[in-house]
């Protein structure tokens, strides 16, 4: 008995050791996109950067699922989500050593936003906008332009944000916002109707 006494506890440290994991040199960012009521969203572009670099990129797939694989390190700065019928979004400030798992939610296009929801969706423009300035400029402008309408997504915000129910003073930041965003974009003002 005795000596069972004394092998339980050298048994025990060499399952710890055994079972101990090691950091891993890959990490991965997973989960799913969702509309507000949690219907999974299909075909959504997910890209993850750090330091506006670009880690690894997928499409979501039929149950909104999506996976990236990236080498450990320095925080992931922003998760970026895109999709031609969603407003674009975003996730900051993920660890870059660690495994995660994201469920997104993408706001539709030409449905109604609560005034959370549209400073969350200029946030994510303001950030998407940052990285794209960061990259060559030209691509991915081009892409974002051509498959993601960012164009036609920045006149929808424009009308919302005129219609919003907020101050004066509330709706003029964030119309400030998206023609400072426009502006790094290279749209400029709109032509005087006539």
């Amino acid at each position: 008995m005795r000596k069972t006494f004394v092998l339980l506890p050298f048994a025990a440290s060499v399952a710890i050791i055994l079972f101990a994991q090691t950091p891993s040199q890959r990490q991965t960012i997973s989960g799913r996109v969702l509309d507000p009521t949690d219907k999974q969203i299909e075909n959504v572009r997910v890209q993850a950067y750090r330091q506006s670099q670009l880690l690894g990129e997928t499409r979501s797939n039929a149950v909104g699922e999506y996976s990236i694989t990236f080498q450990s390190g320095a925080p992931v700065d922003t998760v970026r989500y895109d999709h031609t019928d969603w407003f674009s979004g975003t996730v900051e400030h993920v660890s870059g050593t660690n495994d995660q798992r994201v469920f997104k939610t993408l706001y539709k296009r030409g449905a109604p936003l609560s005034y959370f929801q549209i400073q969350e969706t200029v946030f994510a423009f303001e950030r998407i906008q940052d990285i794209d300035r960061a990259r060559t400029p030209v691509q991915p402008l081009q892409v974002n332009f051509g498959e993601f309408r960012y164009r036609a997504a920045f006149e929808e915000l424009d009308i919302i944000i005129d219609k919003l129910d907020v101050s004066e003073d509330v709706r003029n930041e964030l119309k400030r916002r998206m023609a400072e965003i426009k502006k790094k974009y290279g749209i400029g003002a709109p032509a005087p109707l006539r």
